[in-house]
């Protein structure tokens, strides 16, 4: 049985309100949580899966879709010819 002390759980709902900040002010990365405009600026592509709309830094999707057909997060199949390249 695992307890939980208030401090942790503040510290929780912290990083939780920080993600939920960064969701407001600019899209990111949904497995590195890096903001997709230092994504595309350091790497230059990012990719968009229209039928979820979750969106990954290109090397990680391509990565994933090698060995898999569903979206890294939320399991919907993917249709490869559909994902949309944004590059700068």
């Amino acid at each position: 049985r695992r307890v939980l002390f208030r401090s942790n759980i503040e510290s929780m709902e912290s990083e939780i309100n920080e993600y939920k900040e960064l969701l407001k002010n600019e899209p990111i990365c949904s497995i590195t949580f890096n903001p997709l405009t230092t994504i595309i600026k350091e790497n230059g592509k990012v990719k968009v899966v229209p039928c979820c709309g979750h969106i990954f830094k290109s090397d990680i999707l391509d990565q994933w879709l090698s060995s898999k057909s569903t979206c890294p997060c939320c399991r919907q199949r993917v249709q490869r010819d559909r994902i949309i390249l944004l590059k700068n």
